[in-house]
C-alpha cells in the first residue's frame, strides 16, 4: 500500500486478499509491521522484478533483431503474483510476442493459489495468469523432470509463430526448503532441458544456492557452471535467501 516503496506493485498483492483483511490492512499502524523482515523480502523482490523485467525487455527488444518469444517458469511460486503481474502488463504494451507462464508448487499450494488467481480475475477483469501445476520439487527424477520436459518440450511445439523461445527460470526462496542434492540438481535440469528443447534460458534467483557458504562469489560461479549456467550478476544479502543473481545458459 506504500507507493513510495521500491516494490509497490499497483495494489496487485492488495487485491489477493479477501475484503475483511482488505479493510483491517487499510487501518492498521504500518509500526506492527516487522520492518527488519519486510526490508529483507522487499530486497529481494526489486531484485527479482528488476532481472526478470530485463530478461524480458532483452528478447523483446534486442540489439540484434533476434526477437524471441518468452516462457516463464516459476519453481516453488507460492502465493506471488509477479508472473500474473508481468503477463497481464506485457499483453497490454505488446501483441506480437508471445509470453507464457507456468509456476510449480505443492499441490495444496496451487489449490490456495488458484482461488487468489480467481480473486484477482474478479477484480481485475483485463488480467492474465500462467498455468498453475502441482510438483514436489523433492521429487526431482520423477515427476519434476517429466512436467519440465512436458512445459519446455511440448510448449516449445505449440508455438503460434516461427519465432525461438526464450525460458526464464525464477526461483524465490524455495531452494532452502529442499533436501540436499536436490538444489543442484534442479539447476541441472533446468539447463539441460532447455538445451534439449534449443532455447536460451536465463535463471533469475534469490534464494540460497547449495555449495555456497556465505556471499562467495566464485563458489557461485563455481556451482552455477558445473550445473550449465553462466553467472551474469550476483548480490548477497543477509537472510536464508541469501544469495540473489542471474545466470544464463553456459
Amino acid at each position: 500500500m506504500d507507493k513510495t516503496s521500491k516494490v509497490f506493485d499497483d495494489k496487485w498483492t492488495y487485491d489477493t486478499l479477501p475484503r475483511g483483511s482488505r479493510w483491517l490492512l487499510r487501518i492498521l499502524p504500518t509500526r506492527w509491521f516487522p520492518r527488519l523482515h519486510h526490508a529483507n523480502i522487499e530486497a529481494r523482490t526489486a531484485y527479482l522484478d528488476q532481472i526478470v523485467q530485463g530478461e524480458i525487455m532483452d528478447r523483446v527488444r534486442p540489439h540484434d533483431n533476434a526477437i524471441q518469444n518468452i516462457r516463464l517458469i516459476s519453481v516453488g511460486a507460492g502465493y506471488d503474483v509477479r508472473c500474473s503481474r508481468l503477463l497481464s502488463q506485457y499483453y497490454a504494451d505488446h501483441d506480437t510476442i508471445e509470453m507464457t507462464a507456468y509456476e510449480c508448487d505443492l499441490d495444496h499450494v496451487v489449490r490456495s493459489k488458484q482461488k487468489i488467481l480467481d480473486r484477482i480475475q474478479r477484480r481485475r477483469p483485463q488480467s492474465r495468469h500462467p498455468t498453475l501445476i502441482p510438483m514436489d520439487l523433492n521429487d526431482l527424477n520423477g515427476t519434476v523432470t517429466q512436467i519440465l520436459q512436458n512445459i519446455i518440450l511440448q510448449d516449445g511445439n505449440n508455438n503460434n509463430n516461427n519465432q525461438s523461445t526464450h525460458t526464464i527460470f525464477i526461483s524465490e526462496g524455495v531452494m532452502i526448503y529442499l533436501n540436499q542434492g536436490v538444489p543442484s540438481g534442479l539447476l541441472q535440469l533446468c539447463s539441460e532441458t532447455a538445451l534439449q528443447a534449443g532455447n536460451t534460458a536465463s535463471f533469475c534467483f534469490a534464494d540460497r544456492l547449495e555449495n555456497v557458504p556465505g556471499g562467495d562469489r566464485e563458489a557461485a560461479m563455481l556451482e552455477l557452471s558445473r550445473n550449465g549456467w553462466e553467472l551474469i550478476d550476483f548480490c548477497p544479502k543477509p537472510g536464508l535467501a541469501r544469495h540473489m543473481g542471474l545466470a544464463r545458459l553456459l
